[in-house]
């Protein structure tokens, strides 16, 4: 793990105990969420020099919301829309993983 990582599950850690995780909104898969807001993403994008956005270009929660990020300008990053497009098929799918299945104990 890069020191990044490690200091965005610190930070994770850190607010969850904190402020713990915001359930203003419920994924359908009833994955607590955190309310996505436009100030963090505009402090984000003026952080960045790119006030205005970046054409072709979007912003993307390198931690998803509906697996527990938080929606603060640290875990968010540039990502072109087709990678984007990518990433969210694959951790949009807010599945939760089957129950444990009793053991037979014969």
């Amino acid at each position: 793990m890069t020191r990044l990582q490690h200091l965005f599950i610190f930070l994770f850690l850190i607010g969850t105990v904190l402020v713990g995780v915001h359930l203003d909104a419920i994924a359908k898969c009833g994955v607590p969420t955190t309310h996505r807001g436009d100030s963090a993403r505009y402090q984000f994008m003026k952080q960045t020099g790119y006030a205005h956005g970046r054409p072709g270009w979007v912003v993307d929660h390198i931690f998803a919301l509906c697996k527990g990020g938080l929606d603060v300008p640290e875990n968010m990053q540039w990502q072109t829309v087709a990678a984007a497009k990518k990433k969210d098929r694959v951790e949009c799918d807010c599945k939760l993983p089957p129950p444990p299945q009793p053991q037979d104990r014969r």
